[in-house]
C-alpha cells in the first residue's frame, strides 16, 4: 500500500529516481494519439520510477540512477480538492529533477487519500472537477504526469471507511480516459505521462471479484500499471510468510506474488511493456509463536497477536475512520536493516535465504522477531524477471528507505537497459 501508514492490517503499500543525460526515445503503445515529443523523450526513459514522498524528501539524490519520480501524495477530500503536500516540496524536487533531466508526476491517492475516489467519479461533473484540480496541478508545477493511486476500487481490501460502489471500475476508467484526454487536448506537442499504481490482482468487478479480461479502453489510456507487489504476508495470515515473493510460496499457499500479478494482469488484457513491478525498499517484521532457523523455513505459526514495532520509523498510527485503533505497521526499512546489523548476524540477528520466493528472512531469537525483506540479491533476481519477460520497468517505495550508500538503488540498475 502507499500511504504514510504503509502497512495497515490488510494489503498494500511507493521515492525517487532520474534518467541518463542524453534523451532516449520511448515509444508508447497503444496510447490514444501521437506527440512529437513525449515526457520520456525530453526527461529520460521511464524504466526506474520511483515515488519520493512529500515527508521525507532524501537529502541526496542519486539522479543518475533512476528515470522518472512519482511524488506522494496529494489527497483528493470529498469536494475533490488536492491536500496533503507541501508546495514548496514539490516545488523544489520538480526544478532539481528538470536539471538533471528526470521527469516527476503527482500521484494521486494514497492508503489514506482514497476514502473519497469512488464519490468523485460517480458522476460526470464530480469528474470534470477532479480533472480540473489535477490539471491545475500539472500546469503549476510543470509537471510530466499524474499517477492515480486508488486503493482499491469496490475492494474491502483498503481503509475500512472508503466510499465503494458496485460501479466502482467502470467509473474509474470514465475518469481515467476523461484525464487523458484532458491531457492530450491541453499538451498537443509533448505527451504527458498517466500511471496507475494498481494491486496485484485486476480490478474488481460489481461482485467485488477480479476482472478477467479489462475493457481495452484502460491499456490505451494508461502508459504503465505499477503493481504493487509487496505487502504479499503480514499480521492477517495465521503464519509467517514473505514480504514481497518472486515466485508463490509457503504451506497457505499465499495467493499473490510477482509472477502471479503479471500473468494475472497479462491475461486480463494489458501488455508486458505496461506492466512495471513494484519493489519494496522496506521489510515487514512480525512476533511468530516459535523459533525460525534455516531448517524451520520461514513459514511458522504466528503468535496471537502477531503485529509488532517495527524499526525506529514505525509509529503508531490509525486510519482515518470512527473507531479505528493505533497499531504498529511492523516496517522495517533497508536502512534500519543495514544499521541493525542483520544482514551480518549481528545483535542477535539470524539471517537465511528462502530459495522458494528467492527473498531473504531474518530472526531476532530474544524478541521472536521475524523478518521478510529484500536485499540486493533478491532484487537482482526480480530484475532478472523483469527484463526476461519485457516488462515495463521497475517501481520503487520508496526512495528515502535506501542505505546511505544507495545499495537498493545500484542492485536494480539493470532494469533500465
Amino acid at each position: 500500500m502507499h500511504g504514510r501508514t504503509m502497512i495497515s492490517i490488510f494489503v498494500t503499500l511507493c521515492t525517487l529516481l532520474m534518467c541518463s543525460a542524453s534523451a532516449s526515445t520511448v515509444s508508447f503503445a497503444n496510447t490514444p494519439s501521437k506527440k512529437t515529443d513525449s515526457a520520456s523523450d525530453i526527461y529520460g526513459k521511464h524504466r526506474l520510477i520511483s515515488y519520493v514522498v512529500d515527508w521525507e524528501i532524501p537529502e541526496t539524490i542519486k539522479w543518475d540512477q533512476m528515470d522518472h519520480i512519482a511524488y506522494a501524495f496529494a489527497e483528493p477530500n470529498e469536494s475533490g480538492e488536492l491536500k496533503s503536500y507541501t508546495d514548496s516540496n514539490l516545488e523544489s524536487l520538480v526544478t532539481e529533477a528538470h536539471k538533471n533531466k528526470v521527469g516527476v508526476s503527482i500521484s494521486v491517492g494514497g492508503w489514506s487519500g482514497s476514502k473519497y475516489f469512488s464519490l468523485l467519479v460517480s458522476s460526470d461533473s464530480k469528474i470534470k472537477t477532479l480533472v480540473n484540480n489535477i490539471m491545475s496541478m500539472v500546469e503549476k508545477f510543470d509537471l510530466d504526469g499524474v499517477n492515480l493511486d486508488w486503493e482499491y476500487p469496490n475492494d474491502p481490501n483498503g481503509v475500512s471507511c472508503n466510499i465503494k460502489n458496485p460501479k466502482d471500475t467502470a467509473n474509474y476508467l470514465v475518469f481515467v480516459t476523461a484525464l487523458r484526454k484532458a491531457l492530450d487536448d491541453k499538451y498537443t506537442n509533448v505527451h504527458k505521462l498517466l500511471t496507475l499504481a494498481v494491486g496485484t490482482n485486476p480490478f474488481n468487478d460489481e461482485k467485488q471479484t477480479p476482472i478477467k479480461s479489462l475493457e481495452s479502453g484502460w491499456a490505451k489510456a494508461v502508459d504503465s500499471f505499477y503493481l504493487m507487489t509487496y505487502d504479499i504476508s503480514g499480521s492477517w495470515m495465521k503464519q509467517a510468510g514473505p514480504n514481497a515473493p518472486l515466485n508463490k510460496a509457503g504451506s497457505e499457499k499465499y495467493d499473490s506474488s510477482v509472477v502471479q500479478s503479471v500473468q494475472a494482469w497479462k491475461s486480463a488484457g494489458i501488455p508486458s511493456k505496461q506492466l512495471v513491478v513494484g519493489i519494496p525498499f522496506y521489510g515487514a517484521s512480525l512476533k511468530t509463536s516459535r523459533a525460525i532457523n534455516s531448517a524451520s523455513g520461514l513459514y511458522v505459526k504466528l503468535a496471537s497477536p502477531s503485529a509488532i514495532k517495527g524499526d525506529q520509523y514505525d509509529e503508531l498510527s490509525a486510519d482515518a475512520c470512527s473507531g479505528a485503533k493505533k497499531s504498529y505497521s511492523g516496517s522495517f526499512q533497508w536502512r534500519s536493516i543495514v544499521s541493525a546489523g542483520v544482514m551480518n548476524n549481528k545483535n542477535g540477528w539470524k539471517n537465511y535465504w528462502d530459495k522458494v520466493s528467492t527473498t531473504p528472512y531474518a530472526f531476532l531469537a530474544k524478541e521472536k522477531k521475524f523478518l521478510s525483506f529484500d536485499d540486493p540479491k533478491s532484487l537482482k533476481t526480480k530484475v532478472d524477471y523483469i527484463n526476461q519477460q519485457n516488462l515495463g520497468g521497475a517501481m520503487i517505495w520508496s526512495l528515502e528507505m535506501d542505505d546511505s550508500k544507495n545499495s537498493l538503488l545500484a542492485s536494480i540498475q539493470k532494469v533500465r537497459k
